[in-house]
């Protein structure tokens, strides 16, 4: 099992977010620092096209094994691709096969051992590819959606199930489950519901940054 961590330079929606500071702390750091606590650091591999940062964290003894490729750096660039790249060569200079990849994105401040200890435990069950979600809170009887240029009533449509999507915090997954569907989901997987408001937070643009600020 490894600890992944990609930590691209450059970003398209909010520029070079990655190395965005909370508390004077670098949000690649908090997910690294996080790792670090509580794993081993010959589990924790970086991918990262930023020579500066590859040489600080395999100072602090994490394996940061080769730089990304510009071609995998790119905003149309997939976490596929990127963990691909990263297990196969990892795999090639320890000489031995990774069967789990755990994904921990620095967009994703916050996190909880013992969530993430919880997704552990329902993936060692079943093998399930598992991620963490936040639910949706949608019951309506009126759901519009766009069409033509205008958005119409869907009728007959009532949200009554509990419905959830992927917050981003942590992805568990089989490398051959990976390698086979090429992303990190299935149809069906296990998931873990986050609570706590803060653990839910994803950094994508400036005022999710300066929300993210007010909870450290």
């Amino acid at each position: 099992m490894i600890i992944l961590i990609p930590i691209k330079k450059n970003s398209k929606r909010l520029k070079n977010k990655n190395f965005k500071l909370i508390n004077k702390i670098p949000l690649y750091k908090l997910t690294t620092n996080f790792a670090k606590k509580y794993f081993s650091k010959d589990q924790i591999l970086i991918s990262t096209d930023c020579e500066k940062t590859a040489k600080k964290l395999k100072s602090e003894g994490l394996q940061v094994p080769f730089l990304r490729p510009k071609s995998l750096a790119k905003s149309s660039s997939s976490i596929f691709s990127v963990a691909k790249h990263a297990v196969t060569n990892f795999e090639i200079k320890i000489n031995k096969s990774i069967d789990t990849i755990i994904l921990l994105q620095p967009t994703s401040p916050f996190r909880s051992i013992n969530e993430l200890k919880k997704a552990i435990k329902l993936f060692r069950k079943n093998n399930l590819p598992t991620m963490s979600v936040s639910r949706l809170q949608v019951m309506s009887d009126k759901i519009y959606f766009y069409k033509r240029r205008n958005i119409v009533q869907a009728i007959n449509y009532y949200f009554k199930k509990k419905s959830y999507i992927p917050n981003g915090s942590f992805y568990i997954i089989s490398k051959k489950d990976l390698f086979k569907s090429k992303n990190f989901y299935k149809t069906r997987m296990n998931f873990v519901e986050l609570k706590k408001f803060k653990n839910k937070i994803d950094i994508d643009y400036h005022d999710d940054l300066e929300l993210a600020k007010k909870q450290f």
